[in-house]
């Protein structure tokens, strides 16, 4: 896995990245909402951790799930809406390490 350092190095080309543990997307997913009048909450929050590392959260407004990556980094807040089969690959291979790259401004929604 790459440290904070090593995430803090990327291109400024590319504004929002992200490193975190495949576990922690792949066990969030099924927690986040399907409904679509709660749009807002159909799909994993990635955001920095206050403490370092990264968090993967998800809620359907009844029950939530958080993670946290030690050794992750996230350059900032976003929602991830992933495919049911990467997904799947991420809760079958939890210590692979997921790293993205999208030239986005923190916030916004991902469609990965």
């Amino acid at each position: 896995p790459r440290t904070n350092r090593e995430a803090e190095t990327m291109p400024e080309d590319h504004p929002f990245t992200l490193f975190v543990s495949a576990g922690s997307l792949g066990f969030a997913a099924p927690f986040a909402s399907t409904e679509e009048t709660r749009y807002y909450l159909n799909g994993v929050h990635v955001a920095r951790a206050g403490n370092g590392g990264a968090l993967a959260e998800a809620t359907d407004g009844h029950r939530l799930f958080i993670a946290y990556t030690e050794n992750g980094h996230v350059s900032g807040d976003a929602i991830l809406r992933l495919p049911r089969e990467f997904l799947a690959f991420c809760r079958k291979n939890p210590d692979n390490v997921v790293v993205a790259r999208a030239p986005l401004a923190p916030g916004s929604r991902v469609p990965v």
